[in-house]
């Protein structure tokens, strides 16, 4: 592995980075979906989420469109630079495989929950 400057070149630091952000975007939505849920307990918070749920969902949409795609353009170039995860035996491709769809699952689901979350506040209004 190089050192130093030229380490941005190397192959398998480049697919190591990719492979963090695509954990960092992950972590970002499940915490981004906590600090929602949790910060529905604020009256500000709520009334401007009961009364702008259709923007608040869209965000959220937005931001669950943009996270998948970061993700999966970090899969690709971690695939390019290293060959692609389905070629490698049949343990440690379908680990890989399964780890990726994992992400994917879990960033879909964060999503759904802070829609769902901005819908029962709408149609469970408290005041």
């Amino acid at each position: 592995m190089l050192s130093g400057t030229m380490s941005f070149r190397d192959p398998d630091a480049i697919a190591e980075r990719f492979n963090k952000y695509a954990d960092a975007i992950t972590a970002l939505a499940l915490l981004e979906t906590v600090a929602f849920v949790l910060g529905l307990s604020n009256d500000d918070l709520y009334h401007a989420v009961l009364h702008n749920q259709l923007i608040v969902s869209g965000v959220f949409a937005l931001g669950f469109c943009v996270s998948e795609c970061l993700v999966l353009f970090c899969y690709r170039g971690e695939d390019e630079l290293l060959g692609n995860a389905r070629d490698l035996p049949s343990p440690a491709g379908r680990w890989i495989m399964l780890s990726r769809v994992a992400h994917l699952v879990v960033i879909l689901l964060a999503s759904l929950l802070q829609v769902m979350a901005t819908w029962y506040v709408y149609f469970h209004p408290y005041a």
